[in-house]
């Protein structure tokens, strides 16, 4: 039996709370729908109008309610999940981020080896990520999900206008 993958898609915004209720859908809309594990955009958890109100929302990993909420989102529906979020981290004591990627479980349960942060930091004129945001210091493996090896990846603008080939003859696809 082929294991169904959902790619979801949402505008998010500086509110939280708002963007983990959209991913909550989301997540419910991938179960609902056979589909065994959710990719999510880079910065699910927000966008901020600026770099320091960027800086303001940015929770711990551990702690942060976004997290938390599709954690257990994941476990309610057993969909695993891959989602981008920010992480607040001290840089030579500057506050700065990590855009990173999480791999939640089906059972809602982090997998830190498979946790990426983002290798590239967008500066093109007069946008200066690098300011804000700290580069990772490593590639992810490949790491086990349900429609097979995944890696680790942030950027997932992209809109597709039809739907994608199949990655394996044991794999489908679906937009959420």
């Amino acid at each position: 039996m082929a294991a169904l993958a959902a790619v979801g898609q949402i505008c998010s915004t500086a509110s939280v709370k708002a963007n983990l209720d959209q991913c909550v859908r989301l997540v419910g809309r991938a179960a609902a729908g056979g589909a065994k594990i959710l990719f999510l955009p880079e910065a699910s958890d927000y966008i901020a109008p600026g770099a320091q109100a960027s800086l303001e929302l940015a929770t711990p990993q551990s702690t942060s309610p976004f997290v938390t909420g599709l954690r257990a989102a994941a476990k309610q529906h057993s969909v695993a999940v891959h989602v981008g979020i920010h992480h607040p981290i001290e840089v030579q004591s500057a506050r700065k981020l990590v855009n990173r990627a999480l791999y939640i479980n089906a059972q809602g349960a982090v997998e830190e080896a498979a946790t990426y942060d983002k290798l590239h930091v967008f500066d093109y004129g007069s946008l200066r990520e690098s300011k804000t945001v700290e580069p990772g210091g490593r590639l992810t493996a490949p790491f086990d999900s349900p429609v097979g090896g995944s890696g680790g990846s942030s950027a997932t603008r992209e809109r597709p206008r039809r739907a994608p080939s199949r990655s394996s003859a044991s794999s489908r696809w679906t937009w959420a």
